[in-house]
């Protein structure tokens, strides 16, 4: 029998119908402080920071801190399953150490806002330097491609560096299926049916779930079987078909 992709995807546990957005402590804020401005804002921000590797490829400190994040900041979110979401949190030398707080939103129509997938350099041969300089180039001759696209990139390996230098150490962020929202589009706008759940320590859900009364939560560190009727009226309250348990 024929299958047609759509359906077969309906029941891919490898691959999420969703994508999460972690939160963290910021300054004096928490990180439950963090998500609840998310939810009663309906939007997530880009941060200050320059997402971006590409910000390596030339010399950017003729630009104003507004130009770095138009060209190297983005919202952040992943494309890790909900059983896995664990995975990204109290991991040791991260530079952003990310929370049980959190969202996880319809990667379609996330995407369908313009948020989409991480473009993964591969720098382990060292030979993605000269792409990332031709790359951060549109930043003069293309500017408004250069906003909507170079945000998107991520090396994998030795970090990018001229031949000339020596830049010790690599990275390995593949494994994070990371999805961007450029930050040149402004704040990432949401409505209640675009968020399937909410994310948060099992000592919060009741106090959350009291403050969003349309929205249920779980904890990520959990087996998610035991929160099995509260994905399953999840995916009713916004009539997706795909599996959740």
């Amino acid at each position: 029998m024929v299958r047609q992709i759509d359906d077969v995807l309906l029941f891919r546990t490898d691959i999420s119908p969703f994508l999460a957005h972690l939160t963290k402590t910021a300054g004096n804020s928490s990180a439950e402080s963090v998500l609840r401005v998310i939810l009663d804002s309906g939007q997530l921000l880009a941060g200050s920071g320059e997402i971006s590797d590409i910000k390596y490829g030339g010399n950017n400190l003729q630009m104003t801190d507004e130009q770095k994040k138009s060209f190297f900041g983005a919202v952040c979110l992943t494309e890790t399953p909900l059983s896995e979401v664990y995975c990204l949190l109290d991991l040791a030398s991260r530079r952003i150490n990310l929370e049980p707080y959190g969202l996880l939103f319809v990667k379609d129509r996330i995407r369908d806002k313009g948020a989409s997938p991480v473009y993964y350099l591969n720098n382990y041969p060292g030979d993605k330097y000269a792409i990332a300089q031709a790359l951060f180039s549109l930043t003069t001759t293309h500017e408004a491609a250069a906003k909507d696209i170079l945000p998107l990139f991520s090396v994998t390996g030795p970090f990018l560096a001229p031949p000339d230098q020596n830049r010790q150490g690599k990275q390995e962020f593949s494994w994070e299926r990371e999805w961007r929202y450029p930050a040149s589009k402004g704040p990432l706008a949401f409505g209640q049916d675009d968020v399937f759940i909410g994310l948060c320590p099992a000592d919060r859900i009741s106090a959350m779930e009291q403050s969003y009364p349309w929205l249920k939560f779980v904890d990520p560190r959990l087996n998610q079987k035991i929160y099995a009727k509260k994905l399953i009226q999840s995916r009713d309250r916004i009539g997706l078909k795909h599996s959740v348990v």
